[in-house]
């Protein structure tokens, strides 16, 4: 199978479920020309289809055509040396560390589709670039000098997000006396969908942090970004312990310890100017993502 043929096999297990066509209203069709941009970096994934990985009718079936239409066509005495390829890849991205987790478990599972479809609708999400020349480095201008791009929020809900998103509709159900507030109805309480989209950009500022550390400092296992964490984790754990009224009460007192932190211990915070309230606070969110911080509640202490 061509590169065109299998990049546009992969994407149509995105655009045909998810019904995402091309500005003509056509079906989308990846020609040679782009499928040698995209395999070598120099073109990214269009935007339709990275948002389309999130949607419900393709989380639906992406395993199952993975099935059906790819395992077949592996050769079954590479099985195994496709899947440490595919883990190493997941484990040098900027993906969250329960993400990481989560793809080492599926890797040592039965179910070679699904941990196949997880990694490819994760690979979606990340910038397609091909790999720095680390000589060129000091002749480029320092990313270091540059403000930090941050990317819109999705609209959908990456699987990656769903720790820190479920403990938040945890603390939204206290308050509402109910424990069947989730992301599909939070429209329905205004003002919690109001916070909750501000926590939304919290944590993806801090993802965004996350790439911007990675690119600047050529650390492939995230050691700018974990020495954040830490320093945020050191500096709120003692108010997160503390006795509250209310899971929204520990919430916001560990959001507002966390924007007092100096986190002298990541370079980045003398380096730059990318670690800003908005970053702080998501590493919060990042916490109960990697299982530091459980949750907001008191069951959850």
């Amino acid at each position: 199978m061509s590169d065109q043929e299998l990049i546009n096999l992969l994407f149509g297990f995105v655009t045909t479920p998810a019904e995402v066509f091309n500005r003509n209203g056509d079906p989308f069709y990846i020609d040679s020309g782009d499928a040698s941009r995209i395999k070598t970096g120099k073109m990214d994934v269009q935007c339709v289809i990275r948002e389309a990985r999130q949607d419900r009718r393709v989380l639906s079936t992406i395993e199952d055509s993975f099935a059906k239409m790819v395992l077949p066509k592996l050769n079954s005495s590479k099985i195994e040396q496709l899947q440490l390829e595919v883990l190493s890849l997941v484990r040098d991205s900027a993906c969250s560390s329960g993400m990481k987790r989560k793809m080492t478990d599926l890797a040592q599972s039965e179910s070679l589709a699904k941990f196949l479809a997880e990694a490819f609708l994760e690979s979606l999400a990340w910038v397609n670039s091909a790999p720095r020349d680390v000589s060129k480095r000091k002749t480029e201008p320092s990313r270091k000098d540059k403000p930090l791009p941050r990317p819109p929020v999705p609209s959908d809900i990456a699987p990656q997000e769903m720790p820190y998103v479920d403990a938040l509709m945890r603390v939204y159900g206290e308050i509402e006396g109910t424990c069947s507030i989730g992301p599909s109805n939070i429209d329905s309480y205004p003002n919690h969908q109001k916070h909750f989209k501000r926590q939304r950009t919290d944590y993806y500022a801090a993802e965004a942090l996350r790439r911007g550390l990675r690119d600047a400092y050529d650390e492939p296992d995230d050691d700018q970004f974990r020495a954040l964490e830490d320093e945020v984790y050191d500096g709120v754990i003692d108010t997160y312990e503390c006795e509250y009224g209310s899971g929204m009460d520990r919430l916001r007192h560990t959001l507002k310890q966390s924007v007092q932190i100096s986190a002298d211990k990541c370079f980045a915070t003398r380096d730059t100017s990318w670690i800003g309230n908005s970053e702080k606070k998501g590493m919060c969110h990042i916490l109960v993502n990697d299982e530091r911080i459980r949750g907001w509640l008191d069951d959850d202490v």
